[in-house]
C-alpha cells in the first residue's frame, strides 16, 4: 500500500491527510555511475601510459637529416671542394633516446684539419644507445688551398619593364659594382665577374632604390666582402613632340657667302618626359648644324644635319626629317 493510503487511512474525519516525506536518496546510489566513469577513464589513462612507456623502449630505426659545420680551418686557407651542407643518418635504438636528437638535431662538425672526415665514426656523438647504421655521404675529403682575393664586377640580373607610355630617364645601375672576393686560388682564378639574384619589376613608373642580394657563394668556397648592392633607376611618362629648327652652317669664313642650304631647316620628332615638353619646344639651344668642313669635303651633293640637343632635356630618341640635305654656292679658294 502506498504512503499517502496509509496516511488517508489513519487521518481523522475532517481533517486533511498529512504529506508524505520525502525519502533521502542513498548516498551509493547518487554516485554510482559517475563512479564507474571515473574508474573506466582512469583504466583508459593507465593503459595509454602503458603503452607509450612499452613502445619508447621498443627499438626502432629513423633517418635523421644533420646540418654541418667547418672547423679548424685556418685564416689563410680556403677549401676548394664544398662540403656537405648536410649529413643524412640511419640510426637505430630505443625511441626514448631517439626523441630527443629528432627534435634537438646536432650539428655534423667537419674538421678541415684531417685528411679524411669519416662521418660513420666521426663529426657528431649521438647519446645514449643510439647506433649509426648508415651515413650519406659516408666520407669527404678536406682539399686545403692559400686563400687569395680579388676584386670583380657585379653583373646585374634585373627584368625590369616599364608601360608603352612610359620610359626610363635614368637607366638601371647598381652601386657599388663590382665586388671583393676570397677563396682557394683554383677556384678564385675561375670567376671573371659575380652575379645578383634575380630581380623582378614587371611595371616600374617611378623612381627605384632597392636593395639586391648577391648570388649565392658556392656552397661556402667563396667569401663575399659584402652581401648586396643598390639598384637605383628612374622611369616618367613620355609624351611626342615636332618642332622645326633651322640649320646653321659653322665653321665658315666671316662675312663671306660661301654655301647655301636646301631646305634650311628641319622637322625633329622627338620623345621626351611630360614635363620636359614645354622646355623642349621653346629652347633657344635646340638646333642643327653642318660644318663647313664637312661641306667641303663632300663630293655627293648631300650632308646630314647634326642636331644639338639641351641635355637637360632627357630627350630619349628622335627623327630627323629630311635626314639629308643639298647644299649650293660653294665658295672655292682662290
Amino acid at each position: 500500500m502506498a504512503d499517502s493510503e496509509l496516511q488517508a487511512k489513519h487521518s481523522k474525519p475532517g481533517q486533511a491527510p498529512a504529506k508524505a516525506k520525502k525519502r533521502k536518496p542513498d548516498f551509493e546510489d547518487y554516485g554510482h555511475a559517475g563512479g564507474r566513469g571515473w574508474i573506466i577513464a582512469t583504466c583508459l589513462v593507465l593503459s595509454a601510459l602503458l603503452w607509450l612507456a612499452f613502445s619508447l623502449r621498443r627499438p626502432t630505426s629513423v633517418t635523421l637529416r644533420l646540418p654541418t659545420r667547418v672547423v679548424n680551418l685556418p685564416a689563410n686557407q680556403s677549401l676548394s671542394i664544398p662540403a656537405p651542407d648536410s649529413v643524412e643518418y640511419i640510426v637505430s635504438g630505443e625511441a626514448i633516446s631517439i626523441l630527443p636528437v629528432y627534435y634537438n638535431r646536432p650539428v655534423v662538425e667537419i674538421d678541415a684539419a684531417l685528411q679524411e672526415v669519416d662521418f660513420e665514426i666521426g663529426g657528431v656523438t649521438f647519446p645514449g644507445d643510439i647506433r649509426v647504421d648508415a651515413a650519406v655521404p659516408r666520407r669527404y675529403t678536406p682539399v686545403r688551398e692559400e686563400r687569395v682575393s680579388t676584386r670583380v664586377p657585379i653583373v646585374l640580373r634585373a627584368a625590369l619593364k616599364v608601360p608603352a607610355t612610359h620610359a626610363f630617364i635614368v637607366e638601371p645601375y647598381i652601386s657599388p659594382d663590382s665586388v671583393v672576393i676570397s677563396g682557394a686560388q683554383s677556384v678564385i682564378d675561375r670567376i671573371q665577374s659575380w652575379p645578383t639574384r634575380l630581380v623582378s619589376v614587371p611595371s616600374l613608373t617611378d623612381s627605384l632604390d632597392m636593395r639586391v642580394e648577391l648570388a649565392d657563394s658556392l656552397d661556402g668556397l667563396v667569401r663575399l666582402a659584402r652581401p648586396t648592392t643598390r639598384l637605383r633607376a628612374i622611369a616618367s611618362e613620355f609624351t611626342q613632340g615636332v618642332r622645326h629648327v633651322d640649320i646653321r652652317l659653322t665653321g665658315a669664313p666671316v662675312n663671306q657667302p660661301v654655301a647655301t642650304l636646301e631646305p634650311a631647316r628641319v622637322a625633329v620628332s622627338f620623345r621626351l618626359p611630360v614635363e620636359y615638353y614645354q622646355n623642349a619646344m621653346n629652347s633657344a639651344e635646340f638646333y642643327a648644324t653642318v660644318p663647313y668642313d664637312l661641306v667641303r669635303g663632300d663630293t655627293t651633293g648631300r650632308v646630314t644635319p647634326i642636331l644639338n640637343i639641351p641635355a637637360n632635356l632627357n630627350i630619349k630618341s628622335y627623327t630627323v626629317d629630311p635626314p639629308m640635305v643639298r647644299y649650293f654656292n660653294i665658295l672655292i679658294d682662290q
